[in-house]
């Protein structure tokens, strides 16, 4: 039942981020001033109690605007014939996060990261969002993610391939 519950709050901490991310994106709030008012605007339309780790939440939202440097280029060698401008904005964001959290959330198992990025595409993506997701985020965690683990460098990079 614990276990649950925090995976419930951070599910809900994943979506708030990609609503906050995309503010930042979009209106070019500072991380910190989408998150808050993501978090204010969800307390102020919602009648029920939705758990959120609020912690969790800042710290992914920090994590993806402090590396997208070096998120972003390995998103874009992953993209296979594929351009990320050719990205919506939501899916390049759930690109992010996951690759975020593949990358330095390195307690959390990859196959979760993924599966919460798929549950984020079908909530707010596009029609074949979830496939091209998938296929980059599969790639991050054979790639970049057991390369972490055997190296124990949390520095992200592309093995050569």
């Amino acid at each position: 039942m614990m276990q649950t519950s925090i995976r419930g709050k951070r599910r809900r901490a994943r979506e708030l981020a990609v609503q906050a991310l995309y503010r930042h994106a979009i209106a070019g709030e500072t991380i910190e001033q989408a998150v808050s008012q993501v978090v204010e605007l969800i307390q102020e339309t919602t009648s029920r109690d939705e758990p959120v780790d609020r912690a969790y939440l800042q710290q992914i939202a920090d994590g993806v605007v402090q590396h997208q440097h070096d998120i972003d280029p390995m998103i874009a060698a992953l993209l296979h014939n594929w351009s990320p401008e050719r990205l919506s904005i939501v899916d390049r964001t759930i690109l992010r996060l996951g690759s975020y959290e593949l990358l330095f959330e390195i307690d959390l198992p990859a196959q979760i990261i993924i599966d919460e990025a798929i549950e984020l595409c079908k909530r707010f993506g596009g029609a074949d969002s979830n496939r091209i997701i998938n296929g980059v985020l599969e790639q991050v965690a054979l790639q970049v993610r057991q390369n972490m683990a055997a190296t124990s460098d949390n520095a992200p990079k592309i093995m050569a391939g």
